[in-house]
């Protein structure tokens, strides 16, 4: 899905941006040149922006009830009616607790495809896509 672009996307006013055309700073793109304003870009231009699904799977250490087996955690985390928001969090928490922590090493993201308006739409309320 393509986004309309802002009509300051693109600006870079710090004069070491500009030292061949100073006067441009205000008011054109730093990236494709072009002057500043909504859909002015290039097509190429990093200020076009679309969106796209992405997958990641990501590793990290949780606590679980001591007689648990894989199947249970499995059924847990995705059939029942825990919420993967609440991974998100202990995710998140984690990073934060931890000053050097960095999933770089322990995730990967893969493209899926372009987004579509249902796409977004399902980003409001969206029901387990697994089920």
């Amino acid at each position: 899905m393509k986004l309309t672009t802002g009509p300051t996307a693109g600006k870079r006013n710090h004069p070491s941006n500009w030292t061949e055309h100073p006067e441009r700073a205000e008011t054109h793109c730093f990236y494709c040149h072009e002057p500043l304003g909504a859909d002015t870009h290039k097509p190429d231009c990093v200020c076009v922006k679309r969106t796209v699904v992405l997958e990641m799977k990501v590793q990290y250490v949780v606590e679980v009830p001591n007689d648990w087996d894989e199947e249970m955690i499995r059924f847990h985390r995705n059939d029942s009616s825990f919420c993967s928001n609440n991974d998100i969090r202990t995710i998140a928490k984690q990073i934060d607790e931890h000053e050097n922590c960095c999933v770089c090493s322990r995730s990967e993201t893969r493209f899926v495809r372009e987004a579509t308006e249902e796409d977004h739409e399902n980003m409001a309320f969206s029901p387990n896509i697994n089920g």
